[in-house]
């Protein structure tokens, strides 16, 4: 499948379900805070939870600028998150990459969703392209090495 270019967020959000359906066995998100992704929906949430039951080897790391959205608006993500927690990994990342403005989706290390601006729907939807979507998961990499405060889905007692 070429690589097509999408400008509106529908077509961004259905780029979304194909990386989805595509993805077998890790899932990597960066964004600004998930909330263009809809992944408390039942339909998505279902898909996640479907992907994690699928192979025990499976993963999912989800980088994001803040957290806020997900304590808020995530209970689905955070009960997987509880049940998942060897699998799903979730950090803020730290205060020095807060400058980047893009938004990576990345399936199985050959199936990307690149939005070019985290305040617009353009994006570029690469399937089953492993050489074209390379620069992309070692972007991820470099972002998720570099650290970060782990989300935690069950608030720290004293």
């Amino acid at each position: 499948m070429p690589t097509q270019i999408h400008s509106t967020w529908g077509e961004f959000r259905a780029s979304f379900e194909q990386v989805l359906a595509h993805t077998r066995h890790s899932l990597c998100i960066f964004d600004a805070d998930l909330e263009q992704l809809g992944l408390d929906q039942a339909i998505r949430f279902e898909q996640l939870r479907q992907l994690l039951a699928s192979d025990p080897a499976t993963s999912i790391r989800i980088a994001l600028k803040t957290t806020e959205h997900l304590h808020r608006q995530h209970p689905r993500l955070i009960q997987l998150l509880q049940t998942h927690g060897h699998a799903v990994h979730v950090q803020q990342i730290p205060d020095s990459l807060l400058q980047l403005r893009d938004t990576l989706i990345i399936g199985d290390q050959e199936h990307a969703l690149v939005r070019f601006d985290q305040d617009h729907p353009r994006a570029k939807l690469i399937i089953a392209d492993k050489k074209e979507s390379s620069p992309y998961l070692q972007r991820f990499e470099d972002i998720w090495q570099e650290g970060g405060t782990p989300f935690t889905p069950t608030p720290l007692g004293l």
